[in-house]
């Protein structure tokens, strides 16, 4: 039960703008040269044709010592699509630095540290994603929490998944984090009523049966425990490798 759920469709966008904030000054305007380029690009793209697409926008970049973020932005993930994820993350970083409520561009350089294996950078410009987000987008308020467990930081995810946990229809995803946090915080009480909310509202999850088969066992409540691997079994059939370990 340590394993931590994989962050699903860290995709990059590709035509995305700045975030509008009180605090945000705008974007540097797009001059009509610049616009151009960015539009040849994207068609090429479109083409299936990112090699020239690269080209276009790197001879437009020559010579510029503080390119505008927008093209840094697509250079960025024209760089990713390619495989070149280092490259990419020094792209998504200028970006960054030239407008820094570039909210695509924060999301993007977050999921390329991520993959670097620096989950605690990941989460601080997730969160910032999120806080410039309008409405507010709570998959990024997830994701940083999971940023913030990938780097050892429960303490950091668990306020996080609280406040995700308060929102209207919480996904099943952030409840299930929670009640992991709350198992490695050694509060089972806290976690047992989240999975309680969880099995309300995904009865036919076998998954969340097992796991209340190990809550109950924790507390040595057996019969419990043998109740919810029962439904658990019926719903999902274990391989023989599956009886011999009922709370893996």
């Amino acid at each position: 039960m340590s394993r931590w759920p994989a962050i699903a469709g860290l995709l990059l966008l590709l035509a995305a703008g700045p975030a509008a904030a009180a605090d945000c000054p705008p974007q540097p305007r797009l001059g009509r040269a610049l616009q151009a380029v960015l539009h040849q690009a994207q068609q090429l793209m479109e083409k299936k044709k990112p090699a020239q697409a690269e080209a276009k926008l790197a001879e437009f970049a020559r010579g510029r010592r503080r390119p505008h973020p927008q093209l840094s932005f697509l250079r960025g993930v024209l760089a990713y699509q390619a495989g070149r994820r280092d490259q990419a993350g020094e792209f998504f970083a200028q970006a960054v630095e030239r407008d820094p409520c570039f909210r695509a561009a924060l999301r993007n350089l977050a999921v390329v540290r991520y993959e670097q294996k620096r989950p605690a950078e990941a989460a601080a410009l997730v969160l910032r994603a999120f806080e410039l987000s309008k409405p507010k987008d709570y998959n990024l308020l997830y994701e940083a929490a999971v940023f913030h467990l990938a780097a050892g930081h429960s303490d950091k995810a668990l306020p996080l998944l609280q406040e995700l946990a308060r929102r209207p229809a919480p996904k099943k995803a952030w409840l299930t984090a929670l009640v992991r946090v709350y198992l490695d915080t050694k509060q089972p009480a806290r976690a047992r009523r989240v999975l309680e909310r969880l099995l309300a509202g995904w009865p036919g999850d076998a998954a969340l049966w097992r796991l209340a088969a190990a809550l109950a066992a924790r507390r040595n409540d057996y019969a419990a425990a043998a109740a919810a691997l029962a439904v658990a079994y019926r719903l999902e059939p274990p391989g023989p490798a599956g009886w011999r370990r009922p709370f893996t």
